[in-house]
């Protein structure tokens, strides 16, 4: 059993034998946080923080950067459903999360 933690989520990940036969199963530990303006938190600061990107909260004004830490995030992944229009894997084919 092995088990990586990486920013706002666990995930554990079971190998298992049947008749000969590994398979891998990723079981997803997400925690969720109520992000209020009205208690002065920005949902645009924590997802810049999240990615370790800039991003510029437009209604507020307020711009945020954390790309310094860059070297922290572990890993990002953009998953797509099968049926998901080719313009659109075309428009965020090979960028980040953050700038999809």
């Amino acid at each position: 059993m092995r088990s990586d933690r990486f920013e706002g989520a666990i995930y554990v990940a079971v190998a298992t034998c049947l008749k000969g036969l590994e398979t891998a199963v990723a079981i997803m530990f997400v925690r969720a946080q109520v992000i209020s303006r009205g208690v002065g938190r920005s949902i645009v600061s924590a997802a810049a923080y999240r990615h370790r990107a800039r991003m510029m909260d437009e209604q507020a004004g307020t711009s945020f950067s954390y790309r310094g830490g860059r070297a922290e995030l572990v890993h990002e992944e953009l998953a797509l459903p099968t049926q998901t229009p080719e313009w659109l894997r075309t428009a965020i084919d090979g960028r980040t999360v953050a700038a999809a």
